[in-house]
């Protein structure tokens, strides 16, 4: 496993010898500024896609939708022997942030069909008054591994500020899931980098857990920082997020943060969709595009993505993902999870012949 984790070092290495991927020396800063970076100027792929038959998503169901209550941000959707789960984020309406997630905790439901869903009950509650975790966990994720399941998960410090609070990754553990879910660690499993010249420097969020060749790829949002007047880090005013990855043996880390940008992103989606070949989708804050890779770092452009419906957004999706489980053998989802008027909705992914 270790020779794993350096082979994905060394390719990261070859990749920014042979692509010119930018290192924090070359990043553009904005006029005027020191250190706060113009991250709108930092593309790292090209976005063109390279054929123009589009991936569609069809809405095909709403459930879990309750007044002055939100649930959001579903991960992605396991199925364990007839049962399939979905973890997410519950905030109700009084919770400072609301509707936002960063106050709720990480809950999960479950179904026989995957159309009708039960709440069960809270998976992560937040952690102790004052901690990285005080304020609320979200944006769950799960993989199963070696017979136990980890869900990763953001969270938030006590107290919130808003524009200031800086959100970190914690990973639990659990033999079903079910629960009872154990936090590996009182730190960060994924904290936040230092320098405004890191692209996770703000904040980190979105886990999505990939297996390959026995190695996990845990891939992630990185929000970067910016430097105010008084020299205090701020969510930066640009708005521009990027996905990005860690690697560990075991989902439970420790992790190896590689720092590289490998597309821009605001909600993160990956998959195996064969033997080393790792798929992804961006659906904010950046081009609605599939994007392919044979290495689970140097992605291209592959097809553009289309709603059938326009009037409904494809927000916080989650997929059905097959190999989450058992030997993590590659699977092409074909549906998932999503945000939906306060509650989740279901979608089907309508695949081109290419």
């Amino acid at each position: 496993m270790l020779n794993n984790l350096y082979k994905a070092t060394v390719a990261l290495g070859i990749t920014a010898l042979l692509f010119g991927c930018k290192t924090a020396e070359k990043y553009p800063l904005m006029d005027g500024s020191t250190e706060n970076v113009d991250w709108r100027q930092v593309e790292p792929i090209d976005t063109i896609p390279r054929n123009n038959e589009a991936v569609r998503f069809k809405i095909t169901g709403q459930f879990l939708q309750t007044p002055n209550i939100m649930r959001r941000d579903p991960s992605d959707v396991i199925k364990v022997d007839d049962t399939y789960y979905v973890w997410y984020t519950k905030i109700t309406s009084e919770a400072v942030g609301y509707p936002e997630g960063w106050g709720g905790t990480v809950w999960y439901a479950t179904s026989k069909d995957g159309h009708k869903w039960t709440e069960q009950a809270e998976a992560i509650p937040r952690g102790p008054k004052g901690s990285w975790q005080g304020y609320g966990t979200y944006t769950p994720n799960v993989v199963e591994f070696n017979g136990k399941y980890y869900l990763g998960y953001t969270a938030m410090p006590d107290p919130f500020i808003r524009k200031s609070s800086q959100a970190q990754i914690g990973i639990a553990v659990a033999d079903s899931p079910n629960g009872p879910w154990q936090k590996v660690s009182d730190q960060p499993s994924i904290a936040v980098g230092e320098s405004t010249q890191q692209i996770d420097s703000f904040l980190v969020d979105d886990t999505v857990f990939v297996v390959n060749n026995d190695l996990v790829y845990l891939y992630y949002k990185g929000f970067p920082k910016w430097k105010d007047e008084t020299g205090k880090n701020m969510r930066n005013k640009v708005h521009s997020t990027f996905m990005t990855f860690a690697t560990a043996d075991t989902p439970a880390g420790p992790y190896k943060k590689h720092n590289q940008p490998l597309l821009r992103a605001h909600e993160i989606i990956a998959w195996k969709a064969a033997e080393d070949k790792i798929n992804s989708m961006s659906i904010g804050w950046g081009k609605f595009l599939l994007y392919e890779s044979e290495n689970g770092i140097d992605f291209f452009a592959k097809s553009p993505l289309k709603l059938d419906d326009d009037n409904f957004g494809l927000r916080a999706a989650g997929f059905y993902r097959k190999d989450l489980t058992g030997n993590h053998k590659p699977a092409r989802p074909n549906w998932g999870v999503c945000m939906a008027n306060g509650g989740l909705a279901r979608f089907e992914i309508i695949w081109p012949n290419n």
